[in-house]
């Protein structure tokens, strides 16, 4: 698991563009999903799923607009919805924070 983690890492800063969203509950403990907006130099922007555990978000406070920094792990799933499958990519956080001052688009995959 240790060369997972090593090799698995995702950080991304952007704004939150929607309400945190219950996904699922799995031993007592409640997911939410929300999007992250990353702007990329060229003055476009990519829209990030994010997942996060009740846990990192119970003690903070916030909302659409705020700048957030989520460093974490990019994950993969099939969905079935209406019969169709289709591959879902998100960022499962592990830390979270919001940031007063904005920082330059600092977006890592590793």
């Amino acid at each position: 698991m240790d060369n997972n983690l090593s090799n698995n890492q995702a950080i991304i800063i952007g704004t939150i563009e929607d309400e945190f969203v219950f996904n699922h509950e799995i031993y007592a403990e409640k997911f939410y999903t929300f999007t992250v907006k990353v702007p990329r130099l060229s003055g476009a922007s990519d829209n990030v799923r994010v997942m996060v555990s009740e846990r990192l978000i119970m003690d903070g406070e916030y909302c659409i607009g705020d700048m957030i920094e989520v460093t974490g792990q990019f994950r993969s799933y099939n969905s079935y919805e209406s019969g169709d499958n289709r591959l879902v990519l998100t960022v499962f956080a592990k830390t979270s924070a919001t940031l007063t001052k904005r920082k330059q688009n600092q977006t890592h995959f590793s």
